[in-house]
């Protein structure tokens, strides 16, 4: 991974452990790595491995593919609003979101 590509990919882990509401300390343990470890991934200095990005990504509740940044800046935004209502959505209970699905399909309806 170059810098940038690195750069990049730390910029997204850290959009979605907030999105998530987690801390740095909080992820490294849920992905069982170091704190400090997470901070460098965030922060672009380390080439992180690919156990460790599988590790991140089942921590974060993703596809190891959601880790990786989109190049679009119109996708960039749009993904990150689906994320979060996403996330929102999962900690609801089921009949909230059975009701939440059909009041966007009719205000959504064209």
């Amino acid at each position: 991974m170059n810098n940038r590509a690195r750069s990049e990919f730390g910029q997204r882990i850290r959009q979605l452990r907030k999105i998530k509401g987690l801390t740095q300390g909080r992820l490294a343990v849920k992905a069982g790595l170091h704190y400090t470890y997470v901070g460098s991934v965030e922060r672009g200095e380390k080439n992180i491995s690919l156990i460790n990005i599988k590790n991140l990504a089942h921590a974060l509740e993703v596809e190891v593919c959601e880790l990786f940044p989109v190049s679009n800046p119109v996708r960039i935004k749009e993904y990150s609003l689906v994320e979060e209502v996403a996330s929102y959505l999962k900690t609801r209970p089921l009949d909230e979101i059975e009701r939440a699905r059909r009041i966007l399909h009719v205000a959504l309806e064209k």
